[in-house]
């Protein structure tokens, strides 16, 4: 019913370069070992089944009417992909300037203990690390034309390192990503507009580091808007264009320095217009109503960026003050065309404007690019 799929993975590497010999007493058998070991396990959760609770009915049965209590059940999880699940769990450890031999449970990857007869030289060092990581996605499709897509993730890691332990975990819920296709049909711009597609994403990250045998020193929350809307057009005279808005705000608190937190808003639009030009059908410029007619195609592109990035930093009994404030702005055209089928040439063109609004300084820039490709 599950479909449980498990893998097994282990490594266990050892050198026993010249490198690892630092002074004339060590011997000659010193080397460097490491192991690696890694598990998985993927199945799959049918709660699409759900969507046929209760729906079957026994031979010669009459069908009731009225509401039954099952149906808001049937008719969500109808529409609901089976959720896919993986469970994973790696580890690894190393140990410097040994002598001797591992042991068989350090060689199959999964174990840090090594064998009684494995030997430590002045200046060895020991690390190890493991992890134990989760992913859930399913997908929800309301119609035809809408999707939504689910997903969650969590870690946790843990690193034994020379000053003591280490733990980090990371929880991404909710991750959601919506698509609405074939949009120009229920807005009727079926004449301008062979395809239309709407987007959206939303996911929240929340992110905590410290010892294991103390509080939490860093924690860090990201809400990530990518895109807040993004618009995807095919025009029938062949235009393709692009246009989407993010946002992403981050917050960071350190305990470590008493009562500060860091606030970053980052936000970026961007608009990509390309078009191509059939060399069957050929170019009809503004200017003119004759078809200029060209041996192979030409591929013409505009792209506008525009970006903020904004650090406050908050301390507690303090007012609040701008740590960074930057704007930004790009504006590039390019074109590519093939001359024969061993040379292909390009001209790119792009304007860029970064304005630091705490220093009050602009900068500015522009690059202009020809080049060439030969294939013989």
């Amino acid at each position: 019913l599950l479909q449980p799929n498990v893998t097994l993975k282990g490594q266990y590497l050892e050198s026993a370069r010249r490198e690892v010999r630092l002074t004339a007493d060590d011997p000659d058998a010193l080397k460097n070992i490491r192991n690696a070991g890694a598990a998985n396990l993927t199945m799959s959760l049918p709660i699409s089944r759900l969507g046929g609770l209760g729906g079957r009915r026994k031979a010669g049965a009459k069908r009731e009417g009225g509401f039954s209590p099952l149906q808001p059940i049937r008719s969500v999880f109808g529409k609901m992909q089976d959720i896919q699940t993986t469970f994973s769990f790696d580890r690894g450890a190393t140990l410097s300037r040994v002598v001797g031999d591992a042991g068989s449970a350090f060689k199959t990857g999964f174990s840090e203990v090594t064998s009684a007869d494995l030997e430590r030289i002045s200046g060895s060092n020991a690390t190890a690390n493991r992890r134990y990581s989760t992913r859930a996605s399913t997908a929800f499709r309301p119609s035809n034309a809408m999707t939504i897509d689910i997903r969650g993730d969590h870690s946790l890691s843990f690193a034994d390192l020379s000053f003591g332990q280490r733990r980090t975990e990371k929880i991404q819920w909710p991750d959601v990503q919506g698509r609405w296709v074939d949009l120009h049909r229920l807005l009727r711009l079926d004449q301008a507009l062979t395809s239309l597609t709407v987007r959206s994403s939303y996911s929240h990250i929340m992110d905590e580091d410290g010892p294991v045998d103390a509080a939490v020193e860093r924690t860090i929350e990201t809400d990530t808007f990518g895109p807040i809307l993004g618009w995807d057009f095919v025009f029938r005279n062949g235009v393709r264009a692009s246009l989407a808005s993010s946002l992403t705000r981050a917050s960071t608190i350190d305990a470590r320095v008493y009562g500060v937190t860091r606030d970053k808003q980052t936000t970026n639009s961007d608009l990509r217009i390309t078009k191509t030009f059939p060399a069957a059908k050929g170019i009809r410029f503004p200017f003119t109503r004759k078809t200029v007619r060209l041996p192979n195609d030409l591929n013409l592109n505009f792209t506008c960026n525009v970006m903020g990035d904004r650090q406050v930093v908050s301390r507690s009994g303090e007012r609040q003050y701008t740590e960074s404030d930057t704007k930004g702005l790009k504006v590039g055209s390019g074109t590519t065309y093939n001359f024969s089928r061993a040379i292909t040439g390009g001209f790119n063109f792009e304007y860029r404007q970064n304005d630091d609004r705490k220093l009050g300084i602009k900068r500015r820039g522009i690059t202009i690019d020809f080049n060439a490709a030969f294939s013989f």
